[in-house]
């Protein structure tokens, strides 16, 4: 928890059989941490969602745009575009969130032009941005539960996410 306050930050895994107490240590951690001003965002998958990228990422970045129980798409990509400011960078990248977040935002210019892999390294940098603007704000953690599931994309984003502290 001092490592998340003072900016360093860095990664843990929590690994182990079922029922031995992999939960009741994260809830002690957050229980720990409900007074130090720390913000937890969890994102979730299942064998059923592990082809779909980022999908263990989505309650994740749900709950950095305050979208979680929205239901429409187009009330969710209003929050999304409230969150993302006038930030210009960000906004001609909003329609790579798409998937992620469940909104319908049309390809610009710059987006409709990426294709393959550089629509992934796109994709991998707004969100790592997107990240970084967050804990920038408020000292977070990030838990990603039953990380076995998680497609590449959702690895390699948890991969360069350990690396935002200094």
């Amino acid at each position: 928890l001092d490592r998340v306050l003072d900016g360093t930050g860095g990664a843990a895994v929590v690994e182990g059989e079922a029922g031995i107490g992999k939960s009741r240590i994260v809830a002690a951690l957050r229980a720990a941490s409900a007074t130090r001003g720390i913000t937890w965002r969890f994102g979730i998958t299942d064998a059923m969602s592990q082809s779909t990228p980022y999908y263990a990422w989505r309650g994740v970045f749900e709950g950095i745009f305050e979208i979680g129980e929205i239901e429409d798409p187009a009330e969710r990509g209003e929050r999304v575009l409230a969150h993302l400011g006038d930030d210009d960078e960000l906004l001609r990248r909003a329609p790579l969130l798409n998937a992620i977040v469940q909104t319908t935002f049309a390809e610009t210019e710059h987006t409709r032009q990426l294709t393959g892999q550089a629509r992934a390294d796109s994709t991998r940098s707004l969100l790592v941005s997107l990240l970084r603007r967050a804990s920038d704000a408020v000292p977070t953690i990030v838990v990603l539960e039953d990380a076995h599931w998680m497609d590449s994309a959702s690895w390699s984003l948890a991969a360069q996410a350990t690396l935002l502290a200094p």
